[in-house]
């Protein structure tokens, strides 16, 4: 009896969703902004964020209601400032300062949760998980008053995976589409090296962008 209930709670709500996802269509859009990100070791070095760069296209597929799937693709920067100490044989110890920046082609596949609103303001909902492609990753050591050149660090993982969830705000501008502006907020699950200590980022990234 349990189960024929339940059965027929979900027919009732695909039902009375059917109607509203008929007149919902799939959206497309872009968005760009600031990307700030911090780091966190299991050998005790001391990141600091600093601010970076990223942007991203995305398409939203309604399934039921005010629910939908919304997959992106976009490039994020994860820039931080770190301070470590160097222990030279027989000498004291050394403290160095130093940037590191990770680059990323993202891939976040986010369920969305967008609910009807009066006037012209709407509001998106989402989550998911993503997977991120390295494209590089560099350091500058500091020498004196400035960084001195780009090394590349090694031992990076190509592929590392985490968990995504944002807020997208949207104006409508007539026909043209809507104006959007949010917060998306990235926490890494994987390690970015491929050995210890094991390096894992997580941060935001407020944008601005467009919806079609």
């Amino acid at each position: 009896m349990l189960h024929r209930s339940v059965a027929l709670v979900v027919l009732i709500a695909l039902g009375c969703a059917a109607p509203l996802h008929a007149q919902r269509r799939p959206q497309a859009g872009f968005k760009a902004g600031t990307s700030v990100f911090t780091i966190k070791d299991t050998d005790g070095t001391d990141f600091s964020p600093r601010a970076g760069l990223a942007a991203s296209v995305w398409v939203l597929y309604p399934i039921a209601g005010p629910f939908g799937i919304q997959g992106e693709a976009g490039f994020i920067t994860k820039a931080v400032s770190l301070t470590s100490t160097i222990l030279p044989p027989g000498q004291l110890p050394i403290t160095q300062e130093g940037r590191l920046t990770f680059t990323y082609f993202e891939f976040p596949l986010l369920l969305a949760f967008e609910p009807q609103t009066r006037g012209r303001f709407r509001y998106r909902l989402t989550a998911g998980p993503h997977v991120a492609l390295n494209q590089d990753a560099v350091a500058r050591a500091k020498i004196g008053d400035g960084f001195g050149n780009a090394e590349s660090v090694d031992g990076v993982s190509d592929q590392t995976y985490g968990l995504t969830a944002g807020l997208m705000t949207m104006w409508e501008a007539g026909d043209f589409g809507s104006i959007a502006f949010g917060l998306q907020g990235s926490l890494d699950l994987s390690n970015l090296r491929e050995a210890e200590p094991e390096l894992r980022s997580r941060g935001i990234f407020a944008y601005v962008g467009f919806s079609f």
